[in-house]
């Protein structure tokens, strides 16, 4: 009978300890990671839409956009732009940089285009890339990073 107890405390202490080490381990895993990543937080959005604001000067539109009509945007939400400008910023800046600047703004502009911006982590100083699209045919406006 004793032997059969010792036996099951041992195996629980294995137990407990093997578990208190994996979670030692995950937790170290998760400090790598930020440090390697040079945040303070771990970044749960990828984007923020702010809304919808309306400028004074008129643009033009572009010979592309008159010919889909007025009745169809090809990039009509903020998801949508989010993705189809992550797609184009990690083409250009890299990934690494793009996944350094969750969470990006996202603002629709006279309903014709949305700006998305970037953004840095508390302390960071440097520029974020800015990146704006036409509502309705997907075409790039602007595109630069500052520095």
């Amino acid at each position: 009978m004793l032997v059969v107890i010792t036996f099951k405390v041992d195996n629980m202490r294995k137990i407990v300890e093997n578990s208190i080490m994996r979670c030692l381990v995950f937790g170290l895993m998760i400090c790598m990671c930020l440090q390697a990543s040079g945040q303070d937080s771990l970044k749960c959005e990828k984007y923020i839409y702010v809304g919808e604001r309306t400028i004074e000067h008129h643009v033009p539109t572009s010979p592309g956009e008159a010919a889909l009509g007025t009745d169809f945007d090809l990039i009509s939400t903020p998801q949508m732009a989010f993705e189809y400008a992550e797609m184009v910023l990690k083409s250009v800046y890299g990934e690494k940089q793009v996944a350094f600047e969750y969470p990006f703004s996202i603002e629709l502009v006279n309903k014709c285009w949305w700006c998305i911006s970037g953004s840095l982590p508390k302390g960071y100083l440097g520029g974020v890339a800015y990146i704006t699209i036409s509502k309705r045919n997907g075409q790039i406006v602007k595109l630069y990073h500052e520095k």
